[in-house]
């Protein structure tokens, strides 16, 4: 006597709980990481603002200190250069600095350096803005 076996299949389409749970990690997993990517830019972004409109001040003040006479480019000119509110509010722990030097050897040639230096929101040190020019007398022709 000949037995058949039917085998019966599930002609039930769909997702099972364990492809469903699977599914959901896979999505949670890149929703996190998505949102881990999003904030690093974010911060990244207004550092680099930061920076650039630190480089802005820098930069303008050398050129301001191209407008002043050459007499009056003095260690009390530079130390009323400070930084501007918005930019303070902006950093952690900001430093500003302002000198001139002179070398005895050339009198007439002032060098103008701007220094800027803040901490990271983490603590961490900030890479300082440095920015310097030379200035000599302007001639009398």
């Amino acid at each position: 006597m000949s037995q058949t076996n039917t085998i019966k299949r599930s002609t039930r389409t769909g997702f099972t709980v364990v492809e469903t749970l699977i599914s959901f990690v896979v999505l949670l997993s890149a929703a996190t990481i998505v949102t881990q990517v999003t904030f690093w830019s974010l911060m990244e972004r207004t550092r680099m603002e930061t920076r650039m409109a630190t480089l802005e001040w820098a930069a303008n003040t050398l050129e301001l200190a191209r407008a002043v006479p050459w007499v009056d480019l003095s260690p009390q000119w530079a130390e009323k250069q400070k930084l501007p509110h918005d930019l303070l509010q902006r950093m952690n722990q900001p430093i500003a600095v302002v000198k001139i030097q002179t070398d005895s050897q050339r009198p007439n040639l002032k060098q103008i350096i701007v220094e800027v230096r803040w901490k990271l929101v983490n603590g961490a040190g900030e890479m300082p803005v440095v920015l310097s020019t030379y200035l000599a007398t302007r001639g009398t022709s």
